[in-house]
């Protein structure tokens, strides 16, 4: 995300940085947005944790654009709103896998429908961001 245009907002950033992913990949980074099963206590602190250092790596992100685009860097207010897009940020993915969750096989496969084609994918994380504007 670091190396996207300085202009693009942060949210912009991040969707697309998402979008690369699926495009250079072609999978969804399920194990950075969703959590283990249901019932597995001690994984799920694991990935509360993994979720938390995502949402943090993404605020101080967040904040170098913010401060390159002027705003000031000791302001709590510019840390507020690093911090809150981050977690929206965050959220749109997950809300992504919430309405479209994936099988138990590849990432971005729908249960019982097998894998979705990088174009789907990334017009799904396209409607996730647009949801945080509406």
């Amino acid at each position: 995300m670091r190396e996207r245009p300085a202009a693009e907002p942060p949210l912009v950033a991040l969707r697309e940085t998402v979008v690369d992913w699926f495009t250079e990949t072609g999978a969804a980074p399920t194990l950075l947005v969703s959590g283990p099963p249901k019932g597995m206590h001690e994984e799920h602190h694991e990935a509360h944790a993994l979720k938390n250092d995502l949402e943090n790596a993404i605020t101080d992100a967040f904040m170098d654009r913010l401060v390159a685009a002027g705003a000031d860097p000791e302001a709590r207010s510019t840390l507020l709103r690093a911090a809150v897009q981050a977690r929206a940020g965050v959220s749109a993915i997950r809300g992504m896998m919430v309405a479209y969750p994936v099988g138990g096989g590849e990432c971005g496969e729908e249960r019982g429908m097998g894998p979705l084609p990088v174009k789907e994918l990334t017009e799904l994380v396209r409607q996730a961001f647009a949801a945080l504007e509406s």
